[in-house]
């Protein structure tokens, strides 16, 4: 009887040591929290990218990883898509004519294995970009008393012109 218990405590003992040593090598490691920024300012002209930045608690940029990026005017016209951080854990998303005035920038991050995911947002400015105008005139005196008149006029952007040119013999 006394050979049975030496060797059931020797098997309990076996089973707790086994039982330890397993769950010392397989612990779960916890997930690290993550932030977003935005790294470019909050005042921005059409046609330039709001810039977001996924980062983990201690700074360090995570890259390869899809967020939703939503720019939402205050008169409910947005712009959304979905991207992947780059190897400087940032993703960019221009900023148009949908989105003048008064924005919020809105991001989430679902987290992966290693990372949990967190939701952000931020407001900026979005700036309609300037209206260029540009009135010239000029009169050239040509040969034989030939006179030419120029006028050109531009509105917009500076690539769209109309040159009149008229000749006065």
């Amino acid at each position: 009887m006394k050979l049975k218990n030496i060797l059931l405590v020797v098997a309990i003992i076996a089973v707790v040591i086994f039982a330890f040593t397993f769950l010392m090598n397989h612990q779960a490691q916890p997930k690290t929290d993550t932030k977003v920024v935005i790294t470019n300012g909050t005042n921005l002209t059409e046609g330039q990218n709001v810039t977001v930045k996924l980062m983990d608690s201690n700074g360090k940029p995570i890259s390869g990883q899809s967020i939703s990026v939503v720019v939402l005017a205050s008169k409910g016209n947005a712009n959304q898509k979905n991207l992947t951080t780059d190897k400087f854990g940032e993703a960019n998303i221009t900023v148009d004519n949908r989105t003048i005035g008064s924005c919020a920038v809105k991001v989430q991050y679902s987290g992966n294995d290693q990372y949990n995911g967190c939701n952000f947002t931020d407001n900026i400015v979005v700036n309609q970009k300037p209206v260029l105008k540009v009135t010239t005139n000029s009169t050239n005196i040509l040969g034989n008393n030939t006179t030419s008149k120029s006028s050109s006029r531009s509105s917009g952007n500076a690539n769209s012109s109309v040159i009149i040119t008229t000749v006065d013999p």
